[in-house]
């Protein structure tokens, strides 16, 4: 709703005056973490605006849920060392969903349509996370629901190795086949990481070689014109001393 409003007041080019800028700022104030400390500094007579009360009371369809998973939620496969499993690893499968305190109705809302999960309120931070880490209700609730809709592939991908992590069965009874599988799952997702890091490393790269060559650029160009500009002025000055010696 607040979006939508930016939205119209750009839309009519109104953002582009003082007065139709500070709405802006007044809107922004009253969405999620509101203002910045640079914003709150530069626009410091803001006035967040009421935001609307929108009174949820039924979770609509699996769609929705999968709409808000996509952009909220996340699927974990963990694997740390342990002295007490046979395997020397204990594997740990969580599925989390996380919003603002302000929004906990909503999700236990949300945790009573998927019948399982518990809620926790960060110390820290304004944050509830509703988390399940129940082997069973993964299995029979949290893997059918999202294996028969649609998710972006971010999430599809993520979803796929809980997915394929928990057919390995009981992680306490878990084998050596089953950790060598597990292991390779995390292979995976470590070789996934370090390409999406190294693509980022090699934009970097290529925006600080961009920025060297534009730089040397301007520095030949300048020391170019100064070249140029210091001949003009000696030729006009020789011409002027030549002319005054005519005279």
């Amino acid at each position: 709703m607040l979006f939508i409003q930016i939205i119209e007041i750009m839309s009519t080019k109104e953002h582009l005056i003082v007065d139709g800028l500070h709405k802006i700022i007044n809107i922004i104030a009253s969405m999620n973490w509101g203002l910045s400390d640079l914003l709150k500094s530069e626009f410091s007579n803001f006035t967040p605006v009421d935001r609307p009360i929108i009174n949820t009371t039924i979770i609509p369809d699996s769609q929705w849920v999968a709409g808000f998973v996509c952009g909220e939620g996340c699927f974990f496969v963990e694997i740390f060392k342990s002295k007490t499993h046979n395997t020397g690893h204990q594997v740990k499968l969580r599925f989390q969903i996380s919003q603002h305190e302000r929004d906990k109705h909503l999700m236990e809302l949300i945790m009573q349509f998927l019948g399982s999960g518990t809620l926790y309120k960060s110390s820290r931070y304004p944050v509830v996370d509703l988390t399940i880490v129940r082997f069973k209700d993964l299995i029979e609730k949290i893997i059918p629901l999202f294996f028969k809709i649609s998710i972006s592939w971010r999430k599809k991908f993520r979803f796929s190795r809980l997915m394929r992590s928990c057919e390995i069965n009981d992680w306490r009874k878990t084998s050596k086949t089953g950790w060598l599988i597990l292991n390779s799952i995390d292979k995976i997702k470590n070789e996934h990481r370090k390409k999406v890091r190294l693509k980022i490393f090699s934009c970097m790269i290529n925006l600080i070689a961009l920025g060297y060559i534009l730089t040397l650029g301007f520095i030949i160009t300048t020391f170019g014109m100064a070249l140029w500009l210091r001949d003009v002025v000696t030729e006009a000055m020789i011409t002027t001393n030549f002319n005054n010696i005519l005279i």
